[in-house]
């Protein structure tokens, strides 16, 4: 029964230092990728993922949070919607910050080679 407990504890032990190991990896990832961003603008989208399990950044799909649901004021979706605008949106009913992807049709696509969807609407308000 000892060995067998043993045996548990070294698999255990040797998946935890495996997890660690990956854990201080992707760490180190992310402090690469994040050097050149605001610190209040870091701690905001951190405070946001800690209070919404992981998902900081929601879609606005038909003029309409796709985390939550909730239709986005006409308004802000326009302002979204203005490809010069540099706020940073946020959903009024789940706070998470909003983001737009501008449909194009793919036959306006192909004649102007552009990407099929350019992206839209990042700044704070």
């Amino acid at each position: 029964m000892e060995e067998v407990a043993r045996g548990e504890r070294s698999k255990i032990e040797t998946e935890k230092a495996e997890a660690e190991k990956a854990l201080a990896e992707l760490e180190a990832a992310r402090a690469r990728v994040t050097t050149g961003i605001d610190e209040n603008m870091l701690d905001h989208y951190d405070r946001i993922v800690k209070k919404h399990h992981g998902v900081a950044l929601a879609e606005v799909r038909d003029e309409k949070c796709t985390a939550c649901g909730m239709r986005i004021r006409p308004h802000v979706f326009q302002e979204m919607r203005r490809s010069e605008s540099q706020e940073m949106f946020h959903c009024e009913t789940c706070t998470r910050i909003l983001y737009y992807y501008e449909q194009v049709s793919s036959a306006a696509a192909v004649s102007s080679n552009t990407p099929s969807s350019t992206p839209a609407g990042l700044s704070q308000k």
